[in-house]
């Protein structure tokens, strides 16, 4: 598997990654799964609010799963020791699951800042109901699929970054690469600018 990048880091900081991403990869696993399990065993955990949580914990699990075990090894190897398909789908779950867990965390601000500031209580259940809020989820789930698709047909090559820890994608021309960063750049700031907002709001209604 190439490397972009030669491994500077001392056999000390390695092994530090090492441990913080093995401790990282368990405890995301551990209680996300945790997550999902109240969920399913306890019916009265099952808001709409808590439908997106549920969101979040799975994205997740899927990134505790398929991205951070083979980063704790390959950090612990100080090498991509996988296969170049992997590293190119280990590139793609990377951005996916970020967005996927900023989105679900969007949209719970949202569903909280209906709850608080616009409809209030009484007239939130008219609008917002179970069914409409997993409907809104896969929705979510597969327009980010399809446009994270739409991205990786773009001339881009995932290889192994020691310094960052994952597969990260290198472009074959500039233009290419400033507007897949000006996306991702303008996309992160107005969804966290949208969860910072809403969820003050809300917070100021409770108080």
């Amino acid at each position: 598997m190439e490397q972009l990048n030669k491994d500077t880091r001392s056999y000390l900081e390695a092994t530090t990654y090492t441990v913080i991403y093995s401790l990282m990869t368990v405890l995301s696993l551990a209680g996300n799964s945790l997550v999902c399990l109240s969920f399913y065993r306890n019916r009265r955990l099952r808001t709409i609010f808590n439908f997106y949580i549920l969101s979040l914990a799975i994205a997740d699990i899927i990134a505790s799963t398929f991205v951070f075990p083979f980063s704790t090894v390959a950090t612990g190897l100080r090498r991509w020791s996988f296969s170049y398909t992997f590293c190119q789908f280990n590139g793609f779950l990377v951005p996916y699951w970020s967005q996927v867990s900023t989105c679900s965390l969007a949209i719970a601000s949202i569903n909280r800042y209906m709850y608080f500031c616009v409809l209030k209580p009484t007239k939130y259940r008219l609008f917002f109901t179970r069914t409409r809020a997993a409907l809104a989820i896969v929705i979510m789930w597969v327009l980010i699929l399809v446009q994270a698709l739409a991205f990786f047909a773009l001339p881009v090559k995932y290889r192994w970054y020691p310094v960052n820890s994952y597969c990260r994608g290198t472009f074959l021309d500039k233009i290419t690469e400033n507007i897949y960063y000006v996306f991702y750049g303008c996309f992160y700031v107005i969804a966290m600018s949208l969860v910072v907002f809403c969820y003050l709001k809300a917070c100021y209604q409770t108080t």
